[in-house]
């Protein structure tokens, strides 16, 4: 009986099998997808095929295929095919293949395809094998031999013929070409068993994943498709429903044929090739030829030539230009290379604030070539009339002394703010003003804020403040904060510093922006002993710079009551560019008995780079000095360092977050520690430079990050008798567009297993994370919040010999809290930390002591308590075991 079967495009032959085509490799190459065979003219067993490739290089990938035949469709004629390879560098065996292995119909019960190994079938009569030649190819004159011979003790039928041994090539060739390829392997039949038997007709059919291939390019593609067949007739295709014409086959039993497609592609869609055999024959007429067709490979390229493109470069006096292509905005300021232009006639220009819009340059860019463009900019200037009461001061203008009196009028200003100065028998008075184009500014100057004023800075002391976002932005790329450490000690007025800096090049885009910042500290008058303000001369080197954004605080305690400031500098036009080696140099311009000291130089730069995700950045600037201590009046809660963040942030489109967190004068050690936030995220003395250097910590916020109303903050926090002495100074917040993290919400804040995050679980484990048994700072929560445990950062908590990775921390049940309720079991008895811990325990009632059970003396020990907050008790252990809260008892047996 026979089987009838409904024939589908992509199935294989209903009545023998078959293996269809699938894509095994594609992608993208400089060079080419190429390709040659040797086909069998006549019933060989022994053949040598000779390659020669095309210049190349990079071999990208390359496969040998073998095609051998056994003599009958079904029965086991045993045979061994053995491959060898000359790539360029020897001859080297590729594989001996046992060809032992019966076929049988899938119309008759049989399973069809077999598989020898993983890189042989069999299908019908032929075996089908390929060898991974991509390393092996040193050379451009390659050669395969093959050799099919009876393996010892079989004295059965033998054929063995040789029907292919293809050789197929992906390659670059170090030009701007590209080209998209694909290869498409199996092992597929169209017998006439499918028309004659089962009366129905079978189409074959393989894709191409083409849907993806570059749209609206101005390149002009062309596009090749080859088939590799075994066959004595050839079959009949198409190409996208188009009607390919055929050739005879090249051998006895096989061929190729290659097709220009160009036309037949389809934008944005699937391409699809169909096979048949040659449907004119009828059954088993002409000596079968015609009768069988078998496809084991088809190929195709798709080629995009290099593009005509050169460069411009556009230079401008001065730099930092917006450069305008076409009379369109780009990305580019002066002095730049655009790279990638178009070869032709193009029109440029630049655009600079306070400086006339130039006329149109037109340049002609040529292939390879770079066209240069300079522009030299005219100023908007205006002017300043300074008078003072008295007369006769000097007047000094952004910082810079103009070596001219009062009575003054400056002119040639380019257009924007300036500060203007009078000095004059130590009193000074300075304010702001805006030069207008074609104008003259009154800058009139009294004196009023001079003679021993410090300029009515607040007396904020040693309280928290919030900072406010001074700048933000949002561009495709990444920013980096850089501290250069380098305490100086007291630099008296007239005295200079020099810092060196060495600011690494973006490896890809440019610097769209620099910030450096100075951080001062003991700012004073030596004479007087009072604070002063801080004024600084900054150069880069040699080019004169003017803080855009100065920030004060003072500590408001007795001889502590200098001024701390932090100055920032918008230096992105710093001479040559901010990336590379630079030498800052910093000079007290103040008064003859002013003086402070400096931490050295930060500098958080922006780079700009359109491969890189869109990032929005903020920066809360500021100067605020924390210190929690009961000696001072002041509190953990008095003494944090807050920065809002309340711009829309779509958390379905952001991929990561960051927030920069800078310091000066922290150390996070022991009894001075402090404690970091974002919105549900918290970390533990990460700011630990020391009292002469700069802090900064970089903390992956993604997933405590909030659609709005995102809050930071730095706290001094009390954990024993004081918190960390700190001076903070910066709060910097930057996200990133794309798809968020897998398993992240669209506001999750998680808590578990994050470093000093709280662990809360209504479970009693908690796995810590430790590297070389130093556990990251943590926090560790149970009973509903009643009990917390702080862990330091760098502790190292170890039981018996080895170092504790999960820590128990759980109420225990009335029964076996040995008299008391609540009690809590912290670890085990064992368990040591050679760092202090700090156990806080909630509680009704004031006066209790935390004290912990000793089984040994059947006892609970006191140990030294503090009520830190309304409604809570702390400590410091260094011990695991059982601990509670009790009143009025000192040591007493456990009831």
């Amino acid at each position: 009986m026979l089987l009838v079967l409904v024939p589908a495009p992509a199935a294989a032959d209903q009545y023998v099998g078959g293996i269809p085509l699938e894509t095994v490799q594609s992608g993208v190459v400089s060079g080419g997808l190429w390709h040659d065979s040797f086909v069998g003219t006549a019933p060989v067993r022994e053949a040598t095929k000779q390659y020669s490739l095309p210049d190349y290089t990079e071999i990208k990938w390359a496969r040998l295929y073998v095609a051998v035949y056994c003599g009958h469709m079904q029965n086991n004629y045993e045979h061994r095919a053995t491959v060898r390879f000359n790539g360029g560098s020897g001859m080297q065996m590729l594989g001996v293949e046992e060809l032992r292995k019966s076929y049988s119909f899938p119309a008759n019960g049989g399973a069809g395809p077999v598989w020898v190994n993983n890189h042989c079938n069999r299908v019908t009569s032929d075996y089908l094998m390929w060898y991974d030649v991509t390393k092996r190819i040193t050379g451009k004159n390659l050669v395969a031999e093959v050799k099919v011979d009876q393996p010892e003790g079989y004295t059965g039928t033998l054929d063995g013929r040789i029907k292919l041994v293809t050789l197929v090539v992906a390659y670059d060739d170090g030009d701007g070409d590209e080209v998209y390829y694909w290869v498409n392997q199996g092992h597929d039949v169209h017998s006439y068993y499918v028309e004659e038997y089962v009366g129905e007709t079978f189409i074959g059919e393989t894709t191409f994943d083409t849907e993806d291939l570059p749209e609206d390019d101005e390149r002009i593609p062309s596009a090749e498709f080859s088939a590799i067949y075994m066959a004595s007739q050839v079959g009949e295709f198409t190409f996208n429903t188009e009607l390919l014409d055929a050739n005879d086959p090249q051998g006895a039993h096989s061929g190729y044929q290659t097709w220009d497609v160009s036309d037949l592609m389809e934008p944005g869609t699937t391409s699809t090739f169909t096979y048949t055999r040659d449907l004119g024959i009828a059954g088993s007429d002409e000596n079968f030829q015609g009768a069988f067709f078998k496809i084991p490979l088809t190929l195709l390229s798709v080629h995009y030539p290099e593009e005509e493109v050169g460069s411009i470069k556009v230079t401008s006096v001065p730099a930092g230009a917006a450069i305008f292509l076409d009379d369109e905005p780009t990305q580019w300021t002066t002095n730049t290379t655009i790279p990638g232009v178009s070869a032709g006639d193009h029109s440029v220009r630049v655009e600079m604030d306070c400086y006339c819009m130039s006329d149109d340059l037109w340049v002609t860019v040529t292939k390879g070539a770079n066209t240069t463009a300079h522009f030299d900019l005219e100023p908007i200037t205006g002017g300043i009339e300074v008078t003072s009461e008295p007369s006769g001061a000097w007047v000094y203008l952004n910082g810079e002394n103009m070596s001219v009196v009062t009575p003054a009028t400056l002119e040639n200003l380019i257009i924007g703010d300036y500060t203007v100065e009078v000095r004059a028998e130590g009193r000074e008075d300075y304010r702001t003003v805006t030069v207008s184009e074609g104008e003259t500014t009154l800058a009139h100057l009294t004196f009023e804020t001079a003679g021993g004023s410090d300029g009515g800075i607040p007396d904020y002391g040693y309280t928290g403040k919030e900072f406010d976002i001074a700048v933000s932005g949002t561009l495709h790329g990444n920013l980096t904060y850089y501290e250069f450490s380098d305490y100086t000690g007291f630099i008296h007025a007239g005295e200079s510093r020099e810092f060196a800096i060495n600011v690494p090049a973006p490896a890809n885009g440019t610097v769209a922006y620099a910030r450096l910042y100075i951080y001062t500290t003991w700012g004073h008058d030596e004479k007087r002993k009072e604070g002063t303000p801080v004024r600084i001369g900054l150069t880069v080197d040699g080019k004169n710079f003017i803080a855009d954004r100065v920030y004060n605080d003072r500590k408001d305690e007795g001889i502590y009551n200098y001024l701390l400031e932090t100055h920032a500098f918008n230096v992105t036009d710093a001479p040559g560019g901010i990336a590379g080696e630079h030498v800052v140099k910093l000079t007290n311009d103040g008064r003859k008995d002013d003086v402070f000291a400096t931490y050295g130089v930060g500098l958080l730069v922006v780079t700009e780079d359109p491969a890189e995700p869109e990032m929005t950045y903020w920066i809360a600037e500021g100067s605020d000095t924390l210190y929690a201590n009961p000696d001072f009046g002041t509190t953990s809660d008095d003494c944090i360092t807050t920065a809002g963040f309340n711009e829309f942030i779509d958390l379905s489109e952001t991929t990561k977050a960051r927030i920069i967190l800078v310091a000066t004068a922290g150390s996070g050690m022991d009894d001075d520690e402090h404690w970091i936030y974002f919105n549900d995220g918290e970390w533990f003395n990460l700011l630990t430079a020391g009292s002469s250097a700069i802090s900064v910590a970089d903390l992956d916020v993604r997933q405590f990050l909030r659609g709005s109303g995102n809050e930071a903050g730095i706290q001094s926090l009390i954990t024993t008798t004081k918190g960390d002495y700190m001076e903070n100074r910066a709060l910097i917040l930057a996200v990133w567009k794309g798809t968020p993290p897998e398993g992240y919400e669209a506001n999750t804040t998680s808590t578990t297993g994050t470093p000093g995050t709280s662990a809360i679980s209504t479970g009693s484990r908690f796995t810590l994370n430790s590297t070389n048994g130093r556990i990251e700072a943590t926090r560790l929560v149970a009973d509903g919040g009643a009990v917390q445990v702080y862990i330091p950062e760098g502790a190292v908590i170890t039981e018996g010999a080895g170092f504790v990775q999960v820590l128990t921390l759980q109420r225990l049940l009335p029964g076996d809290a040995v008299g008391a309720d609540p009690a809590y079991v912290i670890g085990s008895e064992t368990m040591e930390s050679d760092l202090p811990l700090r156990l806080v325990v909630a509680v009704s009632e004031p006066g209790g002591t935390i004290a912990r059970y000793d089984r040994s003396s059947d006892t609970w020990r006191p140990l030294e308590t503090k009520n830190d907050v309304a409604g809570s008790v702390s400590t410091t252990i260094r011990q695991g075991g059982i601990y509670a809260v009790r009143y009025g008892e000192t040591g007493e047996s456990a009831p």
